[in-house]
């Protein structure tokens, strides 16, 4: 009880120092009376007294205890003050509050709870697309070249052998991109034996058909 008696003046003491109107609260009655209480519990009691000297320790424990939960709400920048002071007295760095220990479990517990439903939620929505793929019909064959064939023949670099056949037959002509591919394709297929001027000199419909007897060729 001495200690007890030792820890409250000190914790006291530091509070007059960090608040200057300490004494006009509450928390200043309360260390008042404690402190008093205790006072007179060390003057030796009759044997009669003896055992109510635990329940009289328990109360003070309970009531400082409060005491000490309103000041963390009310004047936190006290109670920190004050922890610091208890730990000091005690050796220890941490205190163990229960209802901090429960409102923290309960904190986890809460957000475990709520990482489970998102895993599973993504987990019933990644079900259903498994089972939509599942469900869905396999693509026909050769589906997938067509569109890449397609794309091709519309290299407007390139042209088309209908665009090659009207050139030919003298009902269209060739753009800057169709001839230039043109000439590139006609050197190949004469194995360079005509410079890309002479082919141009011959005029869009025989470098068309030179590029159509050329590919007709290649077919066969």
């Amino acid at each position: 009880m001495k200690d007890i008696r030792n820890l409250l003046l000190d914790c006291r003491t530091a509070l007059r120092r960090a608040a200057r109107d300490f004494e006009d609260t509450p928390l200043a009655d309360v260390l008042d009376d404690a402190i008093i209480r205790i006072s007179r519990e060390q003057e030796p009691p009759p044997p009669s007294e003896a055992p109510l000297a635990k329940p009289h320790a328990q109360r003070i424990a309970y009531a400082w205890q409060a005491a000490a939960r309103e000041l963390r709400a009310t004047h936190p920048e006290i109670h920190d003050l004050l922890s610091k002071r208890v730990f000091e007295r005690l050796g220890e760095e941490v205190l163990d509050d229960a209802q901090d220990e429960i409102d923290t479990l309960r904190e986890r517990l809460r957000l475990r709870e709520a990482a489970n439903a998102k895993l599973a939620h993504e987990l019933e929505h990644a079900r259903a697309a498994v089972a939509a793929a599942a469900a869905a019909p396999p693509p026909a064959p050769g589906a997938g070249a067509a569109p890449a064939a397609a794309a091709a023949a519309e290299d407007p670099h390139v042209p088309s052998r209908a665009l090659l056949h009207a050139v030919a037959a003298g009902q269209a002509t060739l753009s800057d991109d169709h001839r230039d591919w043109c000439v590139a394709e006609a050197m190949v297929l004469s194995g360079f034996q005509r410079t890309p001027v002479q082919l141009v000199e011959e005029g869009d419909a025989a470098l068309a058909q030179r590029v159509l007897a050329g590919s007709a060729d290649a077919g066969q």
